[in-house]
């Protein structure tokens, strides 16, 4: 993005790096604080400012509830790499994929007991928030994605209610698309972004 004359804001989400917090909210609470840096990069960067959200993964996850929210005009364009379609819905396919273990009763006690935080597991619906945005979406993940089924992809891009385009590697792995030709996810990202940028 440098190489493209961008200015890069990347943040640390709740409970990582020096951000302050120790529950990790799978990017539902995180989508709050997008508004709060939102509204500092045009307060600082002024109000003609061009932003594009880019999440890889967890990030995808919040880039993607973040559209859902009340945002400026200003936020021009999303880039979700390796996204899930809801909370609860990865949580269950890791306790299995992970640990092979059931999501019942231990996803319900999970769910319950995150009520004392911010949210509960089943409030981050990340497909919801899609149906409420008409921000311009390209949407990437890897066929062979054993972290977050692929999947998701199409439950996300059927609901989205904006523009959209999606692109799956049929090689890649979790969040290995662009390594797995970063010439092409390059082009991918940039001709995705020359319709929408001035």
């Amino acid at each position: 993005f440098h190489d493209w004359g961008y200015a890069v804001l990347m943040p640390d989400a709740r409970a990582h790096g020096e951000s302050d917090g120790h529950t990790i909210g799978y990017g539902w609470p995180d989508r709050h604080d997008y508004q709060g840096w939102i509204t500092q990069v045009i307060d600082q960067n002024g109000a003609d400012s061009q932003i594009v959200l880019l999440g890889i993964s967890m990030g995808a996850a919040t880039v993607m509830a973040t559209a859902g929210e009340d945002l400026p005009t200003n936020v021009k364009a999303i880039i979700a790499d390796s996204g899930y379609a809801s909370v609860l819905g990865e949580a269950r396919y890791r306790m299995w994929h992970n640990f092979h273990v059931p999501a019942r009763p231990t996803l319900t006690i999970a769910d319950q007991y995150s009520r004392w935080g911010d949210y509960r597991l089943a409030d981050g619906d990340i497909a919801g928030q899609l149906k409420k945005s008409q921000i311009p979406l390209l949407l990437i993940h890897g066929a062979k994605d054993t972290t977050v089924p692929v999947e998701n992809l199409d439950i996300l891009y059927q609901a989205a209610a904006g523009p959209k385009q999606k692109y799956c590697d049929p090689n890649a792995e979790h969040i290995a698309t662009r390594d797995a030709d970063p010439v092409k996810y390059d082009q991918l990202v940039a001709d995705f972004l020359s319709t929408i940028i001035a």
